[in-house]
């Protein structure tokens, strides 16, 4: 009888099942998108103020995904992290998928704080939205402009995410090397669409929406496959 010897990794099981449990609940809370606002480039004070008061419900549930994502969002950074470690204890993909992570994490707070503030921030400062100002909440909407710029530079920093980790997979394999190539192919897919989006290039720019949607799901697979995997482990 031939006894077949596993070669792949020790990764702890804690962070494995952490990943398992965050990756779903990211594709989940990427449904809570708060809705889109009028023209941020010609939107009158009046139009502002009747979307956002048409749509309180749907910023407020938008903002609170958002918060409840950052949360998500570093709980899986932080598994991941020690996932990469666990497997390649002498290589700096962990440090380098960590910190683009929390780069990400700093940019999506931002851009969750801009959507949230008309609808959040006058109940906080006892203001009435009715009567703000109209330069006031001009100013509010537009920085949505400033974080929807900020949304499309964010890319770059999933692109060195999933490209770590993707490298991590591929060298020693914790999860399957599809996932890995999956890795490889999104992270393409994200820095074309970085470079379609800062050159203007109507050719590349689809890529972009490849990275997005497909860093989304790239979360769920990842931490599907690491909860099968550590569940295979401990069978064993």
């Amino acid at each position: 009888m031939t006894t077949t010897l596993d070669t792949t990794p020790v990764v702890g099981r804690g962070a494995a099942l952490t990943a398992a449990v965050a990756g779903p609940l990211i594709l989940v809370l990427s449904f809570t998108q708060p809705p889109d606002g009028p023209d941020m480039a010609t939107a009158s004070a009046a139009q502002i103020r009747t979307w956002a008061l048409s749509q309180a419900t749907a910023l407020r549930i938008g903002a609170l995904g958002g918060v409840l994502s950052l949360a998500v969002l570093l709980t899986a950074t932080a598994a991941l992290s020690r996932v990469i470690r666990d497997a390649l204890p002498r290589s700096l993909l962990a440090d380098l998928f960590a910190g683009a992570g929390l780069l990400l994490i700093g940019s999506l707070f931002l851009n969750s704080t801009a959507w949230a503030l008309p609808a959040v921030l006058p109940g906080l400062i006892g203001a009435d939205l009715a009567t703000v100002d109209d330069a006031t909440l001009r100013g509010w909407y537009a920085l949505t402009g400033f974080t929807h710029l900020l949304g499309d530079f964010q890319m770059i920093f999933i692109a060195v995410m999933v490209g770590a980790f993707s490298a991590a997979a591929l060298r020693a394999r914790m999860v399957p090397r599809w996932v890995g190539w999956l890795g490889v192919v999104i992270t393409l897919s994200a820095v074309l669409g970085t470079v379609g989006i800062t050159t203007s290039s109507d050719l590349l720019y689809g890529f972009w929406f490849g990275g997005l949607f497909g860093w989304v799901l790239w979360y769920p697979i990842v931490g599907i496959a690491l909860g099968l995997r550590s569940r295979h482990t401990s069978a064993g």
